[in-house]
């Protein structure tokens, strides 16, 4: 259980920080080592494509360090090596750390062989600019698997959206899109021959769209060094994600994930 509560860790701190470093980062200030502490509660599929859900209370540590103009950030379940020294453009070497599926509460899909949790490795790329009082971000991320999990690659793309409503409460929002190769989806989703025991079809998936989301997150600051951070994300799986029968038989392509906590900033 320890393993998995690690991975759940990540996933909040990903929810909060999709709201954009305004959000979520430690307030501006000289020195190099930032540090942001929090708490919260998590409520979302106990795997992809699961219709069981669950909530859990769980800590997080986000920290940025800047030296030189090269920014290193890490919480949210990764860490990001921004080489560009630019106030607008984000580059460089990106780790990610992926929940994958044990522990579930179907009985059918707990049939199944589980699937480690993997850390991932490769390189984001993007590009802020200024609209309408807020700040607009386009981005994209690809990512393999290291860890020898799912042997796989992703590629996401992203585009975000930041505005401040009052000098207490800031409002965020996010579309992603996301493609996965052959063999990520067979692992994620696929259903071997040989597990027969879960009466679950066989299935082997191709490489396709894996999911889209949409999600909103809304900062309140009651003082200086505080945060509250609500996050909300609708995502739904596509092509041969939904279409295998861990989702179509056992769960559901559209996917929900909610997020709550509060932030302290050093």
């Amino acid at each position: 259980m320890r393993r998995r509560q690690m991975g759940f860790v990540g996933v909040l701190a990903t929810l909060i920080a999709r709201a954009e470093p305004a959000l979520a980062a430690p307030a501006a200030n000289d020195a190099p080592l930032q540090v942001a502490v929090g708490a919260g509660m998590l409520y979302r599929p106990d795997y992809s494509g699961s219709d069981d859900y669950e909530v859990r209370p769980l800590p997080f540590v986000m920290l940025r360090y800047e030296r030189a103009g090269y920014v290193i950030e890490m919480g949210g379940g990764g860490a990001v090596v921004d080489i560009a020294r630019s106030p607008r453009l984000v580059f460089g070497p990106l780790l990610h750390y992926r929940l994958g599926r044990h522990d579930v509460s179907d009985p059918v899909v707990r049939k199944l062989p589980d699937l480690d949790d993997a850390v991932e490795a490769g390189a984001r790329l993007a590009y802020s600019s200024d609209l309408a009082g807020g700040r607009l971000t386009a981005g994209l991320d690809y990512l393999h698997d290291v860890s020898g999990v799912h042997n796989g690659q992703t590629l996401q793309a992203s585009l975000s959206f930041e505005r401040s409503l009052s000098p207490r409460v800031a409002l965020g929002a996010r579309v992603t899109v996301t493609y996965a190769d052959r063999s990520f989806m067979r692992s994620y989703y696929g259903v071997d021959v040989g597990a027969g025991a879960s009466g679950l079809p066989s299935y082997i998936p191709d490489q396709g769209l894996q999911a889209g989301e949409a999600g909103l997150s809304l900062r309140w600051s009651p003082a200086a060094r505080w945060s509250v951070i609500g996050s909300a994300a609708y995502e739904r799986l596509a092509d041969e994600a939904a279409r295998s029968p861990i989702v179509r038989l056992r769960g559901s392509r559209d996917q929900t994930s909610l997020a709550l906590g509060v932030v302290r900033r050093f």
